[in-house]
């Protein structure tokens, strides 16, 4: 035996036209008043067979040669129900159209033929061993070998037409497959892109286009389909389009408060919202784009108590936003709220990097024009007046000696203006922290455990 995925829709035909055949069986005897148990065991084996036949049927379970032996138990089975019924004589004279209509459906033509021609058989030979029943046996054959082509061309319609729809169906199947892999191949690529990127305009450029490649898989329909597409960010207190798809200009321009309709809702609830009547929202009506769309898809951009801007998504279509799609937003709006707080933190470490260099320029620059103003022009009066010093020596002791005590004074205060400005440069924590630590071998947090000998 073995398992398929899909039903086999030939199988469940046939079970129920040998449904249907034994019941008008059951029926016709029952109303003749010849249901006996005794003479009606063929019938309750066909019962018995079509309950298995039903069960292997729901669990898309086929025998090996399936067909066939479908085919022969119903010729067995009917054939002995035939015989034991009283043959020509009996009342279950039309019990043949069981096996040329399992045969009609499995082999088409010629297996009704095959089904027809062998209970014809069967009929004649009962005629022989019966005298005087050749003509009725005579008919009976030939109706049987008529009602086989008739079922044999209603049989093959039919398997053509089932054979149509399951290629139809496996055919969409496989399109579903193709459409769920290429949109599990987009948001991959997706959130790749996002991770390997810190640039602002990246991030939002990819937002937009893996959204609408996850949206629309087939790249025929994403060039036609008219999704409208922004990402809006806060900036000054109000949100601005960072980037956008199928939006003008004059609509790049345009800028949210926030404070009524659609965005003030999805950003106070951290939700995402799905609009209808989007071209008539308060302030996403001043986009003009947006006016000739019906429904609108808004996922806030916030992580914690941080709110970064709103990712919009608007189509003319007002069933467009499904929960499939939905849910495919969700996954690409919490893969771009991440990727826009990485870029921001580091937009921040750049510019608190390049701050720091300013910082530092301005510091050597003033460092550099107070060493000119104060200690550079103090030793260059020290040399001056050392140079002066060493002329008096020899004229005037005396006054040499006072010009020396002021130079020593003029030296200390050189000293202190130079000790003032390195105090100013040295960082406190540096005098607070580090180096205590530094030369301190046992931590103060240490000292109740470990007590220094």
């Amino acid at each position: 035996m073995r398992k398929f995925e899909t039903p086999y829709m030939a199988d469940w035909f046939a079970i129920s036209l040998r449904w249907i055949t034994l019941v008008g069986l059951v029926v016709s005897l029952g109303l003749g008043q010849k249901l006996e148990i005794i003479l009606s065991w063929p019938l309750g084996l066909l019962i018995v067979w079509n309950l298995v036949m039903t069960m292997l049927a729901s669990s898309n379970v086929r025998m090996t040669y399936h067909r066939r032996i479908s085919f022969f138990m119903d010729l067995v089975l009917s054939g002995a129900f035939f015989l034991v019924q009283g043959g020509l004589q009996g009342p279950a004279l039309w019990t043949g159209l069981l096996p040329i209509l399992t045969s009609a459906i499995y082999f088409e033509f010629l297996g009704a033929l095959l089904a027809a021609g062998l209970f014809s058989i069967l009929v004649i030979s009962m005629s022989l061993y019966e005298t005087g029943n050749s003509s009725l046996a005579i008919i009976v054959s030939i109706s049987m070998i008529l009602l086989s082509l008739l079922f044999g061309f209603l049989g093959k319609r039919m398997i053509i037409r089932i054979r149509q729809n399951r290629s139809q169906f496996l055919d969409s199947e496989e399109k579903k497959r193709a459409v769920q892999t290429e949109r599990m191949r987009a948001i991959y690529e997706l959130t790749s892109e996002l991770s390997s990127t810190l640039s602002y305009k990246r991030v939002l450029d990819s937002a937009l286009d893996m959204s609408a490649a996850v949206l629309n898989p087939d790249p025929e329909q994403l060039v036609s389909d008219p999704l409208v597409g922004m990402v809006m960010l806060f900036s000054g207190g109000k949100l601005h389009i960072g980037s956008a798809r199928r939006l003008t200009s004059a609509d790049m321009r345009v800028t949210f408060d926030a404070a009524e309709g659609l965005l003030k809702r999805a950003l106070d609830e951290g939700e995402p919202m799905l609009l209808n009547d989007i071209g008539y929202d308060p302030e996403l009506g001043r986009v003009v784009v947006l006016r000739t769309c019906t429904s609108g898809y808004c996922f806030p951009l916030r992580s914690g108590l941080n709110v970064y801007g709103a990712l919009l998504f608007a189509h003319p279509n007002p069933d467009y936003f499904n929960s499939e799609r939905s849910n495919l937003l969700d996954i690409i709006g919490r893969q771009s709220v991440t990727a826009i707080q990485n870029a921001r933190l580091y937009q921040d470490l750049v510019e608190e990097k390049e701050r720091m260099v300013e910082v530092h320029e301005e510091a050597r620059k003033k460092l550099a024009r107070d060493l000119h103003d104060g200690p550079t022009q103090s030793v260059a009066a020290i040399a001056m007046r050392l140079n002066i010093t060493r002329r008096m020596m020899s004229k005037d002791v005396q006054a040499a000696g006072e010009e020396i005590i002021k130079l020593e004074e003029l030296a200390h205060r050189t000293t202190k203006e130079i000790r003032h400005m390195l105090f100013t440069l040295r960082p406190l924590i540096l005098e607070s922290r580090v180096l205590p630590q530094r030369f301190n071998p046992w931590p103060t947090r240490c000292w109740k455990l470990f007590p220094k000998k």
